[in-house]
């Protein structure tokens, strides 16, 4: 893909500060990513948001993205008032999760590949296939700990023959 070998001959790998642009317009990423990366947001936002922003975004909900004035105007919703016993909106009568709604794009294409997330910090480094990386509650989202970050996401090579299409 680039001079910073993105893509390592014999494995697909995809670093994580991959722009999401570059990953639309490489002949060397598999033909779904590059699908779902061109369905992520605008131009301008795949001309500087990355793999690992994509993967890491925050779930989001109807609730949660109003201004804190309507939210004032119905109640919390669980998420942005976790711990005192606020309802999720999205279900309600329960206050034990919250399913506020992951929004990436490249998940979910990923994930039907087979690929496996690489996360490092100071404690060490430790991999996982990316459909353990996500958790069910919006408020927890992931397994990331404080200070790790994700370095990359390998495909099997098993996953060059996987034919597929990805639609919003």
């Amino acid at each position: 893909m680039d001079e910073n070998n993105s893509l390592i001959k014999g494995k697909s790998i995809i670093v994580n500060n991959n722009i999401i642009e570059d990953i639309v317009e490489s002949v060397e990423v598999h033909p779904l990513i590059s699908e779902a990366a061109s369905s992520v947001a605008s131009i301008m936002i795949r001309r500087s948001g990355t793999l690992g922003g994509n993967l890491c975004l925050d779930t989001r909900c109807f609730w949660l993205n109003q201004s804190e004035t309507w939210r004032r105007s119905i109640d919390y919703c669980h998420k942005c008032d976790e711990g005192t016993g606020a309802d999720c909106r999205v279900i309600p009568n329960q206050n034990e999760l919250c399913v506020a709604t992951y929004q990436g794009d490249l998940a979910p294409a990923l994930i039907c590949l087979g690929a496996v997330v690489h996360l490092a910090s100071s404690a060490g480094r430790r991999e996982m296939p990316l459909e353990q990386f996500f958790q069910e509650d919006g408020i927890t989202r992931n397994v990331l700990k404080n200070g790790e970050i994700v370095t990359h996401v390998e495909l099997p090579e098993s996953s060059s023959s996987v034919v597929g299409s990805y639609q919003k």
